[in-house]
């Protein structure tokens, strides 16, 4: 009898290891999947992102050079020209920054920052980059509010929630 609840015992503990292994092996699988699907996702969003400014500067590119402009209409696609180029060095500079954050060798440099000045700065670049007054936002800051933050990796942040903004929300 002893020796039948061993073996039961042996056999039972085995069967839960084996389980046990399974729901492991199934975890894993699942946050490579995951993992892959978000990637899929990033990659599709950005070649979107650098799609869109590229296919904008060859339609400006093909205006200049088989149109005769007026100096007035050369100026105005020469400045949306260096705003494609802009957001195109912007894009990359971004991704380059993903890596790095990846890679574990994002380096923040937090100093004191007054709220105020700064975010003013970034909302009155980013109202700039998108056309002025495309943001439509009005700051009402107070002053004297510190934190101590990388001021450029925090511009990176409220610039991309205000692009989401921007891109998805209603009027």
């Amino acid at each position: 009898l002893s020796t039948l609840w061993k073996a039961g015992l042996e056999g039972a503990f085995m069967a839960a290891a084996v389980l046990f292994g399974f729901v492991l092996i199934y975890r894993k699988l699942a946050q490579e999947m995951d993992l892959k699907l978000r990637q899929r996702n990033f990659i599709a969003a950005v070649t979107h992102e650098l799609k869109t400014p590229i296919a904008s500067l060859r339609v400006w590119m093909e205006t200049l050079f088989q149109r005769v402009l007026s100096e007035e209409q050369k100026v105005k696609i020469h400045t949306r020209m260096d705003q494609d180029l802009a957001r195109l060095a912007e894009l990359v500079s971004n991704l380059l920054e993903v890596a790095r954050a990846d890679a574990g060798s994002l380096e923040m440099n937090a100093f004191p920052l007054e709220v105020e000045p700064w975010l003013r700065g970034v909302c009155e670049g980013m109202d700039q980059r998108l056309g002025p007054g495309a943001l439509g936002l009005q700051l009402n800051l107070g002053r004297g509010l510190w934190v101590t933050a990388d001021a450029k990796q925090l511009a990176t942040v409220v610039e991309n929630l205000l692009t989401n903004a921007f891109k998805y929300a209603h009027p």
